[in-house]
């Protein structure tokens, strides 16, 4: 991804710090020149990603900022947004884990796993790595830009 532009977020660990979130990528996103429908995808990964910090990071995802960037680049028509959030929590690499196979009844339904499929429905690109002591997900979304 070439760069056309980055803005950065560092919050702490807790439901009244991640409330912040949605509004800052809303209006970085835009600054960015992201088109909404783009911003709307992201911003259900952004939740979902923040979600399972805090259900799922343990003491260390409270001991640590989370932080999150977010860049756009691209090239000729096409563009992209791309959003990573690191937290220093218990690690996870959601990559690893398989799609469950499609239920036929409500009385299939298990609990869990449903946010994975969210990020993999509304984005274009999932990468995941542990570096640092830290996980590093980040979410790519892609568009084509109008014919000028």
């Amino acid at each position: 991804m070439s760069a056309r532009g980055a803005a950065e977020l560092e919050l702490s660990a807790s439901p009244e710090s991640v409330r912040l979130a949605a509004p800052w990528l809303a209006r970085t996103a835009a600054d960015l020149g992201i088109p909404p429908s783009q911003i709307a995808r992201l911003d259900r990964c952004f939740d979902e990603v923040l979600a399972n910090i805090l259900a799922h990071g343990g003491p260390g995802a409270r001991a640590m900022p989370i932080r999150a960037r977010i860049g756009i680049g691209g090239n000729g028509a096409w563009r992209e947004a791309v959003l990573e959030v690191s937290d220093a929590g218990a690690p996870f690499d959601p990559l690893q884990v398989t799609d469950r196979p499609s239920l036929t009844t409500l009385a299939e339904a298990d609990l869990g796993g449903l946010g994975l499929l969210l990020l993999r429905s509304h984005s274009d690109a999932l990468s995941y790595r542990r570096e640092a002591g830290c996980n590093r997900m980040a979410v790519t979304v892609r568009w084509q830009e109008p014919a000028a």
